[in-house]
């Protein structure tokens, strides 16, 4: 698993440069989710895994973008488009790079990770 958090460190190092050179900001506002806190997101709705994560396993992150001061978190065309371009980046590194607006049961633009397996 050390392997796999390292590439996925490295990952996210990438997509932070592409960021930084399309000048893009980003936050980071979910990393690591404890096992009652990934209950928690699943009973509210926001994730279809109610335990085992890969954000147990710290192998993904949410990110948002930012702009004049304000994360992007509404649900025009304009921001998933946005979104969009860094999941297609993100896929681009790996072929098990998952990007959380390509999931069919649940819209998780916000979501990049890495598959366990």
């Amino acid at each position: 698993m050390a392997g796999k958090r390292t590439k996925f460190l490295y990952m996210l190092g990438q997509l932070y440069r592409f960021c930084e050179d399309a000048d893009i900001e980003i936050i980071v506002f979910t990393f690591y989710r404890s096992p009652a806190d990934q209950e928690q997101e699943f009973i509210k709705g926001k994730s279809k895994i109610k335990e085992n994560g890969p954000h147990q396993f710290w192998l993904a992150q949410d990110i948002a973008i930012v702009e004049n001061g304000k994360a992007l978190f509404d649900d025009s065309s304009e921001t998933r488009k946005k979104y969009q371009m860094l999941g297609e980046f993100w896929k681009s590194l790996d072929p098990q790079a998952v990007w959380g607006g390509d999931f069919k049961s649940l819209d998780d633009i916000y979501h990049f990770e890495l598959k366990r397996i």
